[in-house]
């Protein structure tokens, strides 16, 4: 029947999407394990104090040079990054107990699904809107954290008006993506605070580190 016709088609449409962001995603999480490793050093070395960690935003961190154009993609990155991290540490042992480096890079020592911070339009509609619009100009869904950025913030806003409104940036200040060339719309200022609560809540229930990646998603708004 053409039910069971269209059916198929999607089927091996999806299954054909699905190897090309495997194609695509793995090759690009091996080529973030440099700068996955360097920022979990670098956090490491300057939040590790007395032989404490004490979590807190890495002024040494770089941005990662690849991310996915969709969730599915995204994972096979993290998958890519971690593969390869797994298969380096044995080799790297021989070099002086070199393996151990894994453990301080949060994003290659664990394979669970990214975390998801959500966005509903029905709460939230200025402020889901502008996630929204800024997904769909090419801004990535999948962030890094890297903790509170003033120099992020200041370059995102440079030349950009206030008034009444006030101004939001996307991808966050706090996240490795975010800074010069971010997306800004503006919104109510009480959706703005709410924001700000929201991603403190989802940063300490998820105990997100620097390096860490997650995923932003508008719901109810033709969205994820």
């Amino acid at each position: 029947t053409s039910a069971d016709g269209d059916a198929v088609r999607s089927m091996a449409t999806q299954a054909t999407n699905g190897v090309n962001d495997a194609v695509s995603g793995i090759p690009k999480g091996i080529g973030n394990f440099p700068a996955v490793t360097l920022n979990g050093l670098t956090d490491l070395a300057f939040n590790g104090r007395g032989g404490v960690y004490v979590p807190g935003p890495n002024p040494f961190a770089v941005p990662l040079p690849f991310s996915g154009g969709n969730a599915r993609e995204e994972s096979y990155i993290s998958a890519g990054t971690t593969g390869f991290g797994l298969g380096l540490g044995p080799a790297l042992g021989v070099f002086g107990g070199g393996s151990s480096l894994l453990s301080v890079v949060p994003e290659i020592s664990s394979t669970e699904p990214l975390p998801t911070l959500l966005f509903d339009y029905n709460t939230h509609p200025d402020l889901a809107e502008n996630i929204w619009h800024a997904q769909r100009a090419g801004h990535p869904e999948t962030l890094t954290w890297q903790g509170p950025s003033r120099v992020n913030r200041t370059n995102a806003l440079r030349d950009v008006p206030s008034g009444i409104l006030t101004r939001d940036e996307y991808p966050f200040a706090s996240t490795a993506e975010g800074g010069t060339g971010a997306w800004v719309g503006h919104v109510p200022g009480s959706q703005n605070f709410s924001q700000g609560r929201m991603i403190q809540n989802f940063v300490k229930a998820n105990n997100m580190q620097p390096g860490n990646r997650f995923v932003v998603c508008v719901i109810n708004y033709s969205g994820c």
